[in-house]
């Protein structure tokens, strides 16, 4: 996804942009959930079917974060380019070629090293595991409802906080290029993804 390429010839009328009369906002990330990809949900807005699925010992199986993540930072993406400023292209104008890949990073607090081993499993997962994003009231997915693909995910040691400060476990997932256009905020109005617990 991160490579542009453009039809050509361009489509007689350029595309359409409909206009917005409900924002989508939503809050912090708070939690995320792991789970193989492909597995999507046939009501993603149903706690009992996020239920059946943590409790599951198959494919549908979903692992949960045991702590809250704090220190939420998910950058934007930012555009590859050719030349810029220079000599390299005509005008001295980039040529846009794709864009990056994005690395989000949290932080987890005072975990228990036994937790810290079990998340840091999932570094040799992610070849086939995907990532469900979980906020107060939302779940952020794939469109299909399923797991987000994710590049990588680590879990470092812990920044030890001594006496004036809690221990903190740094988390990085990389998400592919253009991970965003896939992706579906889904209002969660009948329960709280916070609320769910191995």
């Amino acid at each position: 996804m991160s490579d542009f390429i453009c039809a050509c010839p361009l489509p007689t009328a350029i595309p359409t942009i409909t206009n917005v009369t409900c924002k989508e906002s939503f809050g912090l990330v708070g939690k995320f959930a792991l789970q193989q990809l492909n597995q999507p949900f046939t009501d993603i807005t149903d706690e009992a079917e996020w239920t059946t699925a943590i409790a599951a010992t198959d494919v549908t199986k979903i692992a949960l974060t045991p702590l809250t993540l704090d220190s939420q930072e998910i950058p934007a993406s930012t555009p590859i380019t050719v030349g810029g400023d220079d000599n390299s292209t005509f005008d001295g104008a980039p040529i846009i070629v794709g864009e990056t890949s994005v690395t989000a990073t949290f932080i987890i607090r005072d975990l228990p090293i036994s937790a810290y081993k079990q998340l840091k499993a999932y570094i040799c997962e992610v070849s086939r595991t995907g990532i469900y994003l979980l906020g107060n009231k939302f779940v952020i997915s794939s469109a299909d409802d399923s797991a987000i693909k994710i590049s990588s995910i680590f879990i470092g040691t812990p920044l030890l906080g001594g006496r004036t400060d809690t221990n903190n476990y740094p988390i990085t997932i990389t998400f592919p290029a253009g991970w965003w256009e896939n992706a579906k905020v889904t209002p969660t109005p009948s329960f709280n993804p916070m609320d769910l617990v191995a």
